[in-house]
């Protein structure tokens, strides 16, 4: 038989069980600063994602103005095989490099004449045949481009500057308001037989403010050319009875064509 036991053997038996003792974790200050943060970086993702998807659906992986840019140059390329193809333009030096692929077009470029000029006469050069290439002054080797050189170009920009002293071409920054004598006269370039330009100074200069280098061009009708074949005319045609609009000081003209050349690899 089974020995019952006591109500003091019970309480005896449980007094000697051990208890588990629950032991107590011990977090650093620095884990805790940690967990907060962890913390808050949860609470934060959803604005965060939000705003990374706002950001996706603003951001184009395209560059639009680099693709412009491509599709321009693409279009005064071909324009530049036309006048190889053709074969009675260029110089046969010229000629005969692009044929053996040895020209190439280059970048952006701007062809740059800065002159003083005189009142008084009914034209006034631009170009002169003495003229030799000068950094800041002319891009033009008399009144011939460069050998091997074909200018492309659409754009064409004039600016206008005084000062008390002459030879000052290449100080000047060409920004001052063209005098009205000046606007009403014409900027004409030739080319052997053809007529490149002949506009009022007023269709191509801009007098009013500009915020972006764009604003000093005027954008021609078409692209134009002029190649190292042959001399190049480039004057002033001014309005009858033309006098001086400020005696006391020298006047000097910017003239620039914007666009591709070509130049010998």
């Amino acid at each position: 038989m089974k020995q019952k036991r006591s109500f003091l053997q019970k309480g005896e038996e449980k007094s000697n069980q051990r208890t588990p003792v629950r032991r107590k974790t011990v977090v650093s200050k620095e884990m805790q600063r940690h967990s907060a943060r962890r913390t808050e970086s949860r609470r934060e993702t959803p604005n965060k994602s939000h705003a990374r998807r706002q950001t996706n659906q603003n951001y184009s992986p395209v560059n639009t103005h680099t693709m412009q840019q491509k599709q321009v140059f693409s279009i005064f390329l071909a324009f530049w095989m036309a006048l190889v193809s053709g074969g009675t333009e260029l110089s046969a030096a010229t000629q005969t490099k692009a044929n053996a692929n040895q020209i190439k077009l280059t970048n952006t470029t701007e062809q740059v004449v800065r002159k003083q000029i005189t009142f008084g006469g009914s034209t006034e050069n631009l170009l002169e045949s003495s003229d030799i290439l000068r950094v800041g002054v002319t891009d033009y080797d008399g009144r011939k481009l460069k050998d091997y050189q074909t200018l492309l170009f659409d754009k064409i920009r004039v600016g206008y500057s005084t000062h008390a002293d002459p030879g000052k071409e290449a100080f000047l920054g060409y920004d001052d308001t063209i005098p009205d004598i000046l606007l009403n006269s014409y900027l004409v370039i030739k080319q052997g037989n053809r007529e490149i330009i002949n506009l009022p100074i007023s269709a191509i200069a801009n007098n009013f403010v500009k915020t972006k280098l764009e604003d000093y061009y005027a954008e021609l009708d078409n692209i134009t050319y002029l190649v190292d074949s042959s001399p190049i005319e480039m004057y002033l045609q001014f309005p009858d009875d033309t006098v001086d609009p400020d005696a006391s000081v020298k006047h000097y003209l910017y003239v620039g064509l914007k666009g591709y050349s070509t130049k010998e690899v």
